[in-house]
């Protein structure tokens, strides 16, 4: 206590007005578009005030009698000694006020949350459970917390970081295209300590604490766990990265010692820009660097990680830049007890052209990203570890099925078929969970979920591939399939409930339709239609028009492929932009392996490995929902005049001139048939890589310019 009042737990050592003033007073360089907006005013209040900034939180001292008698969680007292050690070590930075245990019964407003630790990357972590208790209530901190967001600002600040990564591609993807011979080095860097160097108010530190063998402990700064935790850091982290990358940190200060003792890595003895960098295209979505942004460097902050890419010429300006806007938010070395916020234990001395940043290898020469072996090895060895506990009644606990289908999704970015091979764990998780929807709580603690057929099967699926070399092609991508980038081929389909329509513009022109007949004729489960091509009665059976319209984004998917498979390989990648005026059937194409409708989920896993295929022929593919008003070619493919008379070819084009242009594809009646027995009733008998290798191998017939089918039917090779 006599150190709290005497300044050493609070802030007020440091001249904010003065840093801040700095900051604001440098000459600045505009940020980037995609970077966050610097909230200036509030990270002036969080570091004079301390937070939360605002809050409503009230105690019940009977939830705090029985959440000191539960302690903490189990793990905590397996691993007490270096529990002890750890706060040990925080304490020697001022991190902590210890009280004896006793005091519990005497502070008015105290909350007590549970610890349990963690171990990451081989270290142990003290996290604080600010959610959960000995049983469900809502006596926790984070429930008095609203989830971050502008309207709440001041209580839970927005954050950005989920952009992090994919602001610091597109930085890379830009620079690359600008000096197309010039090589680009990276580095990370994360602070030491990060959420604890945001203090609380000393009104509402109570509100964080919690106990240790004999102690009290009342948390100085943030406790890892915290609802508004990373929002407050990432507002102030935000404020790094863009005094970085707009303000001139350099000029008037000496190079940072660890900028300075930096080993950048030398260029190879044969360095030939031709063969060891790969190219970078520019597009209306993303054009070479100007000249003033070029004299800046790219800045990411994920949290505490700071991800610095820049020119070899600028390495080590942009390493200062870096090193020095840490400082002046957070402290410099030997400027008070919590010891300089970038360790010099954890800072990694070699530059290099690949990093590690948010658990991927960037490689900014091959212009690639990787999950790494360590990662895919890990995760192998929990699958194993669930496969080896019996067959069929084999329980795994929720969050080890969750964990495991987290890994797998958060691969699927650079392995598409992390989506599609992940399918039957979601759906067990899913089911499972809805099950115990009354009970969430209880579920998440002490649940189990039974390891079935299709489960086992995709997991020893998954653990064939995981412990390929580390730069595998099944687990690294081009960052040309990455970033969001203009569209080299563009198709749009349109459904109604009496057929099925899509075309393609740019660089091909092609167009297709199905309709109600037809689709009947394929045992396509229609809904009887009026002459307005709507269904009698909404309610009747058959298929909504969701599914239809999903049906149209699969062909034209599937279209798609076959042309890459006629067309020579891209190094920067095709980009294809999907689009459909349904949202559920663009949201499907998303998240294939969560379809919400248990009818449809054949159909999406299909879909899914489709999307794997697109991959595979280095394309990226770009769902993306248009409205119905700019859609009116497939609209008038996919809708029937007058009740089930189909429009001629020539009423087609005369209403709308650009399908003129067009060439009709005769779709394989193979692929109905497919389709069609993929939302039947009845489940597929061949297994879904059979199904798509069959998809793959059927053509499709392009007719010459202005040749069109005797019929008026459906564009179908019979």
């Amino acid at each position: 206590m006599v150190r709290w009042l005497g300044g050493e737990y609070t802030n007020r050592h440091r001249d904010w007005a003065r840093v801040f003033q700095d900051i604001l007073a440098r000459p600045a360089i505009p940020a980037p578009a995609s970077f966050p907006p610097p909230d200036f005013h509030r990270a002036y209040r969080v570091f004079t005030e301390g937070v939360p900034l605002c809050g409503n939180y009230v105690g019940n001292q009977d939830e705090l009698a029985e959440r000191q008698r539960y302690d903490n969680h189990p793990a905590i007292g397996k691993n007490s000694v270096q529990v002890e050690k750890k706060f040990a070590g925080e304490e020697g930075k001022s991190f902590h006020l210890i009280l004896p245990r006793f005091l519990v019964s005497f502070l008015p407003g105290l909350f007590l949350s549970p610890l349990q630790w963690e171990v990451r990357k081989g270290k142990g972590r003290i996290c604080v459970d600010c959610t959960n208790g000995p049983h469900p209530s809502s006596g926790a901190p984070n429930s008095f917390i609203p989830k971050p967001s502008a309207i709440n600002a001041d209580a839970c600040p927005p954050v950005y970081y989920s952009d992090a990564l994919q602001r610091h591609l597109v930085r890379l993807w830009r620079m690359r295209m600008t000096r197309p011979e010039e090589d680009i080095l990276q580095h990370c860097d994360d602070l030491d300590s990060a959420f604890r160097r945001i203090l609380y108010h000393p009104d509402l530190a109570l509100v964080f604490a919690y106990v240790f063998t004999d102690f009290l402990i009342i948390p100085v700064g943030q406790v890892f766990g915290s609802r508004s935790a990373p929002s407050y850091f990432s507002l102030t982290s935000d404020i790094r990265a863009y005094v970085a990358t707009t303000r001139d940190l350099t000029s008037d200060r000496p190079l940072a010692a660890l900028a300075a003792a930096a080993q950048v890595q030398p260029l190879p003895a044969q360095w030939s820009p031709s063969l060891l960098l790969a190219p970078a295209l520019a597009d209306t979505a993303h054009s070479p660097l100007s000249q003033l942004e070029q004299s800046t460097d790219g800045h990411s902050t994920f949290v505490d990680d700071n991800g610095v890419v820049a020119f070899r010429s600028n390495i080590r300006r942009a390493l200062h830049q870096s090193i020095e806007s840490a400082y002046m938010l957070y402290g410099y070395p030997a400027e008070d007890r919590r010891d300089s916020c970038i360790s010099a234990e954890k800072w990694i001395v070699d530059v290099t052209p690949k990093m590690e940043y948010l658990g991927l290898i960037i490689d900014s020469r091959a212009l690639t990203v990787t999950w790494p072996l360590t990662k895919r090895l890990q995760l192998r060895s929990e699958i194993q570890e669930l496969l080896a506990r019996g067959k069929g009644r084999s329980a795994a606990k929720p969050k080890e099925l969750a964990s495991v289908l987290g890994k797998l999704r958060s691969a699927s970015r650079l392995a598409p078929w992390g989506h599609y091979i992940s399918w039957s764990i979601q759906l067990a998780l899913t089911t499972a969970a809805r099950a115990a929807r009354n009970k969430p709580a209880h579920f998440w603690r002490y649940g189990s979920i039974r390891l079935l057929k299709d489960v086992r099967s995709d997991l020893r699926e998954v653990v064939r591939y995981l412990n390929e070399p580390e730069f595998s092609p099944t687990w690294t991508r081009l960052i040309a399939l990455l970033v969001h980038r203009a569209a080299t081929l563009t198709c749009l389909s349109d459904a109604s409930y009496g057929g099925i329509g899509g075309w393609f513009h740019a660089p091909v022109s092609w167009m297709w339709r199905l309709v109600y007949d037809d689709l009947v004729r394929f045992k396509f489960d229609m809904k009887p239609i009026d002459k307005a091509s709507e269904p009698r009665d909404p309610n009747d059976v058959g298929l909504h028009i969701n599914p239809l319209e999903f049906i149209g984004t699969i062909i034209n998917l599937w279209l798609a492929i076959k042309w890459a498979q006629r067309n020579p390989s891209c190094p920067t990648g095709h980009i294809l932009a999907l689009f459909a005026d349904n949202t559920s059937a663009v949201s499907w194409l998303h998240f294939t392996a969560i379809t919400p409708n248990s009818k449809y989920r054949h159909l999406a896993r299909v879909a899914s490995a489709l999307l794997v295929a697109a991959a595979n022929l280095t394309m990226r593919v770009q769902p993306q929902h248009i409205a119905g008003r700019k859609n009116g070619e497939a609209d008038c493919l996919s809708r029937l005049k007058n009740g089930r008379n189909v429009p001629s070819w020539d009423a087609v084009i005369a209403e709308c001139s650009q399908l003129g242009m067009c060439h009709i594809c005769l779709l394989p009646s193979k692929l109905l048939t497919i389709l069609a027995s993929l939302i039947s009733s009845e489940p597929i008998v061949a297994t879904y890589e059979q199904v798509t290798t069959e998809l793959l191998t059927l053509d499709v017939v392009i007719l010459p310019l202005g040749l069109r089918p005797s019929t008026l039917t459906s564009t179908l090779q019979d």
